[in-house]
């Protein structure tokens, strides 16, 4: 056979060997014919590695099930995590987040009485600080629920300059007079009280202070706690406003005076030359220099 097949033409053997194949392929579609068992699964084509693999448009249900992919947990907003930045100190936010239990007052000794009223150097508690100050009581006994009161925010004076009682003295002794409990505190470092001086306008020393002193004439006998006011002039107009927006047991505030500007103004109008002469007003200048070292300017830093 094979000698008789190396006699025919090329050409003729590529259609027998074609017309071989066809003859056998057609075998396998003959109704009723059994289907040979593969060996093996059929090798599944890879792509070649400088060839990106593309995923499928459409993937079936069962092959998607049929290769699982890992669990992505979903977060509900609440366990969601948030990064909420610490409010600065100053700010009324975090102001309003302390907490000023003050603390019963303390005579340290009673002073020279005026008329219509007594005078007395006592002390209460803020931050653990001893801050002092001149508090006067009407004669008398308290009326039905007990005497208004004020807390009396005095203006700045140079901490070391500062006597408790010097000063406002016609204004106190009118309140007084008036039948109001009034407490002028004299601020943490200022005069005798416990503590460093750093200003209003930088530190919330001085603004802790005074809402600790609201809560002291609270608790204190014969004064009516529903009837606590502030009086302020200057830098203590600037403290006024603040605890009023701070605390509601605050019910009535009096501003003479007072330092109640936007901050940007504070640095751009108010003793602007704070900024240039770093020596000069020793209870404002501190705090813009450092501001503007950590935030930068208003220009620069309006949200803060």
């Amino acid at each position: 056979m094979l000698k008789k097949l190396s006699l025919l033409n090329p050409t003729r053997v590529i259609y027998l060997a074609m017309i071989t194949l066809m003859i056998a392929s057609c075998s396998t579609a003959v109704p009723g014919a059994q289907a040979a068992e593969p060996s093996s699964p059929a090798p599944v084509a890879t792509a070649a590695p400088d060839q990106p693999t593309l995923a499928p448009i459409v993937t079936s249900t069962l092959a998607a099930s049929a290769t699982p992919s890992p669990a992505v947990p979903t977060l509900t907003p609440s366990l969601i995590p948030t990064s909420t930045p610490t409010p600065d100190p100053m700010s009324i936010t975090a102001l309003r987040n302390g907490s000023y239990p003050g603390s019963d007052i303390v005579i340290v000794k009673e002073l020279t009485a005026a008329v219509g009223y007594r005078r007395y150097y006592a002390f209460y508690l803020s931050q653990g600080l001893k801050i002092y100050g001149l508090l006067t009581l009407p004669n008398g006994d308290p009326p039905a629920g007990g005497w208004p009161a004020i807390v009396f925010n005095h203006g700045y004076i140079p901490p070391t300059q500062y006597v408790t009682t010097e000063r406002y003295v016609a204004y106190v002794d009118y309140l007084a007079r008036a039948g109001y409990v009034v407490y002028k505190i004299d601020y943490r470092g200022n005069g005798n009280s416990d503590g460093v001086a750093r200003g209003a306008y930088g530190d919330p020393g001085y603004t802790i202070d005074v809402l600790n002193a609201i809560s002291s004439l609270q608790i204190f006998p014969g004064v009516n706690p529903q009837k606590i006011g502030m009086w302020g002039h200057s830098m203590g107009g600037y403290l006024t406003l603040r605890a009023m927006v701070i605390s509601k047991a605050i019910k009535v505030g009096v501003i003479w005076a007072g330092v109640v500007g936007s901050y940007a103004d504070l640095v751009d109008i108010w003793h602007h030359n704070d900024l240039a002469t770093p020596t000069a007003q020793p209870n404002s200048p501190n705090w813009k220099h450092k501001w503007f070292g950590l935030y930068g300017s208003p220009q620069d830093n309006p949200q803060f």
